[in-house]
């Protein structure tokens, strides 16, 4: 996404139809229904002869859709479905290409499918980009660890075509080629996913240190429409609360000082105010040891 992430920019490009197909096989509850399931064999289909997909997965969206039971344009109520995700009924589909999905696609789509985890750039004439599997794990089916620092390189991300017809772009991308060719040197290995765990502890601690976990704006109401982002914040807002006070001291951020392990809870974006913080009791024990929280 690069810049088109940015609260402030207004306009975006690339496949964005590639990037609403992603969102849509990973999350149901903002997806339309489709009227016909092209991934299933129809009643002509000879049961001698394997089915395939005529296409890639995203082409069982090429039928007509359903959209009465889900919200359409209205970005509030996306932003509630979004902050509640974690619910059972409201999963996110980290693997939306189950077995049974990979044995009918065309074998164009599975070939390559032992680089799938390579760590390496992706090259087209001047465009560099890094696959970083090891970011998204889950995908995988593989449990997430704290990923290693990256730098996606801003002056990577200005060069282009423009006045340098000349230029042999396999002597200016000479390095990243190197890694790419090597790419079987860079696959990421992690444990598989067991008994519904994928992610450590470490990690689930240093994410909840970086993120914004609720995106919902509470003191907007929809008419017609009752969200659930004033509970979810509170609720997440007293949560962390409490993990910052647990495991300050703790083994999640060594060699830092307790009070910069868990940072202040950030400023709200849309200047509204802040959920008021939890009212300090005496030691009790909550599975970290007996601490004041």
């Amino acid at each position: 996404m690069c810049r088109g992430a940015y609260a402030d920019q207004s306009e975006i490009g690339g496949y964005l139809v590639l990037l609403q197909i992603w969102v849509w096989e990973r999350m149901p509850t903002i997806s339309p229904l489709r009227r016909q399931l092209l991934e299933m064999p129809s009643e002509q289909q000879d049961p001698d002869v394997p089915f395939r997909l005529d296409g890639p997965l995203g082409y069982r969206w090429n039928v007509a859709f359903n959209v009465h039971h889900v919200s359409t344009r209205v970005a509030r109520v996306y932003r509630c479905q979004l902050d509640t995700l974690l619910d059972t009924s409201r999963r996110f589909l980290w693997e939306p290409y189950t077995d049974g999905i990979l044995a009918i696609l065309p074998q164009m789509c599975t070939v390559g499918h032992d680089i799938w985890t390579a760590r390496v750039p992706l090259i087209y004439f001047d465009v560099v980009e890094w696959h970083l599997p090891d970011r998204v794990l889950r995908q995988f089916g593989q449990i997430q660890g704290i990923p290693e620092q990256f730098d996606t390189s801003q002056g990577l991300h200005r060069i282009d075509r423009r006045g340098r017809a000349r230029i042999d772009w396999r002597i200016r991308h000479a390095q990243y080629i190197d890694i790419w060719d090597a790419r079987r040197d860079h696959i990421v290995h992690g444990d598989p996913i067991l008994r519904g765990r994928s992610y450590t502890d470490d990690y689930m601690a240093w994410f909840f240190s970086i993120t914004v976990r609720v995106i919902g704006q509470s003191q907007y109401a929809v008419f017609g429409y009752e969200g659930e982002s004033s509970t979810v914040r509170l609720l997440t807002d007293s949560v962390s609360e409490l993990e910052r006070k647990c495991y300050a001291g703790g083994p999640y951020f060594p060699g830092a000082s307790p009070a910069s392990r868990w940072p202040r809870r950030a400023p709200r974006p849309d200047g509204g105010p802040q959920p008021p913080s939890l009212p300090a009791v005496g030691p009790v024990s909550i599975g970290c040891g007996s601490r004041a929280v």
